[in-house]
């Protein structure tokens, strides 16, 4: 409530320099010590007026008792009186200015969470007054102060003017204590990762760069060029084109004269003019970039005509073969009519030995038959003596 010592006969010196963080209850009193009080009338402004505002108002309100004003955040207001003796004089008398604040000063701070290293703390009141830290006053610079580790738990308390309080208690360590981290963004071979640590304490976070991986062969891998072939070998890499170094063939760096490059990502095609210049087999091939090497190989094929039938590598050779006409006792062979007639006489060699292959033949055609017509006499003579006497 107003007080005698906030209300004022000359109005010319009202200031808004009142503050209060509740409702207003106005009581007003008023005497005349010759005639008598005849009438007491009150008018809320919410500025200041001068005395010619005053004495021209025509919305004074009789006062008859006492009355609130609800406190509204920010809301300004000065109470005019008008108070008029039994003579008919006037006199006029006004408060000081007051101004409600019903919000408490804000800290940037977490009550009762731990804070890693030297912590700023930003306070924030338009009516601030004063900043304890521990119970010592502390001074903002454009509203902030560092607070610095120590053992134990650290109070801060803001005060506004109009009473308002907000007291916060936090605790500051030496350091952050981070976690193994979070991959929050994959490397590729064109652009870094990120990896995320988050302290265990405080929930602070940092990052760190993940270096581009390594560059790969993603298309082409094992292609073949045959010889004689007008068309070239492409292969991509997934690195990017501006940081090709040189492509390598059997391990050699070659002239940029024997290939081609396109964007997307690497894109490299040997000439078909060099490919031809090549041996036959397999050739290693790299696409050597600022973050490194890809690699994979390629053949080279014979022309079609000089490729072996796999069918005739493994036949001996028809010089190597023995001559038909040494082969025994292949009588049944078709005669080759087309053969011309070999009027050669016979070796003595070959005439021997066929001599002798004949004689063993017929020799051993002689035992068998012998043989047989040996077994057929005991059979006969063994029934003759199984019959019984007829006569």
């Amino acid at each position: 409530s107003f007080n005698s010592n906030t209300v004022k006969k000359i109005l010319n010196t009202i200031t808004f320099g009142l503050f209060f963080k509740d409702n207003v209850d106005v009581d007003i009193t008023s005497s005349d010590a010759l005639s008598g009080v005849a009438k007491t009338e009150y008018y809320k402004s919410t500025s200041i007026l001068t005395e010619l505002e005053v004495e021209g108002t025509k919305s004074f309100t009789t006062y008859n008792n006492s009355f609130s004003i609800t406190a509204a955040d920010k809301e300004k207001f000065v109470i005019y009186v008008k108070v008029t003796d039994l003579a008919g004089n006037v006199t006029y008398f006004g408060s000081d200015g007051a101004t409600f604040d019903t919000v408490a000063p804000t800290i940037s701070v977490t009550d009762g969470k731990s804070y890693c290293v030297a912590v700023e703390v930003t306070v924030s009141d338009d009516n601030l007054t004063t900043v304890t830290l521990d119970n010592k006053e502390v001074t903002l610079t454009d509203g902030k102060f560092t607070i610095s580790p120590k053992s134990g738990v650290q109070t801060i308390v803001a005060t506004d003017k109009a009473g308002n309080i907000t007291t916060t208690a936090i605790t500051v360590n030496e350091e952050h204590i981070w976690d193994d981290g979070v991959v929050t963004t994959k490397p590729t071979t064109t652009t870094e990762g990120v990896k995320t640590y988050t302290c265990t304490v405080c929930g602070a976070t940092k990052t760190e760069a993940i270096a581009k991986l390594a560059p790969t062969i993603v298309e082409g891998e094992g292609g073949e060029f045959t010889q004689g072939s007008e068309n070239g070998l492409t292969f991509k890499s997934d690195a990017a084109l501006s940081d090709l170094v040189s492509v390598l063939v059997d391990g050699k760096v070659i002239g940029t004269d024997k290939y081609t490059t396109a964007e997307g990502s690497t894109i490299v095609t040997l000439k078909a003019e060099y490919l031809k210049t090549l041996s036959v087999g397999k050739h290693t091939f790299d696409i050597k970039s600022l973050l490194g090497t890809a690699s994979t190989y390629f053949v080279i094929e014979p022309k079609e005509e000089e490729k072996p039938n796999p069918d005739d590598t493994n036949k001996p050779d028809d010089t190597n073969k023995p001559d038909d006409t040494n082969k025994p006792g292949d009588t049944n062979k078709p005669a080759d009519t087309n053969k011309p007639t070999d009027t050669t006489p016979p070796k003595t060699g070959d005439t021997n030995t066929t001599l002798w292959l004949t004689l063993l033949i017929i020799s051993a055609l002689a035992l068998t038959l012998s043989t047989t017509l040996k077994s057929r006499k005991k059979k006969l003579i063994k029934r003759k003596n199984q019959t019984p006497n007829n006569k």
